[in-house]
């Protein structure tokens, strides 16, 4: 796993701050929340409303993985069941189970 910060693991307060301890201005948090949350871009490169200088900069001290997926296991049934890793190793496991009128996520971890 990458020693680098997630960009995920941060509220918008924090990566206010954390830019302005980097020299990037801090109204570029909401810019990059946007891209991550709204738009749903995990890729730095593509947020083409900061400069390539900033791209480039946050791509070097930043990453935009929370979860790395192990391993996903569709049942016939529907069910589909994932082993989730997280930055520091720890295993999460989850089971995505449609019904007619609903789904339910469970989610079970001793993280």
């Amino acid at each position: 796993m990458s020693a680098r910060p997630s960009l995920k693991d941060h509220s918008i307060e924090r990566l206010r701050e954390r830019f302005g301890q980097q020299g990037i201005p801090p109204y570029r948090a909401e810019q990059v929340a946007g891209w991550l949350y709204r738009k749903g871009v995990d890729d730095i490169s593509a947020m083409t409303d900061l400069s390539r200088e900033l791209r480039e900069t946050l791509a070097r001290d930043w990453e935009t993985t929370a979860l790395e997926v192990e391993s996903l296991h569709h049942s016939v049934d529907e069910t589909v069941k994932a082993i989730l890793v997280a930055r520091d190793g720890a295993r999460v496991e989850s089971v995505l189970i449609p019904e007619e009128d609903r789904t339910t996520l469970c989610v079970s971890t001793q993280v």
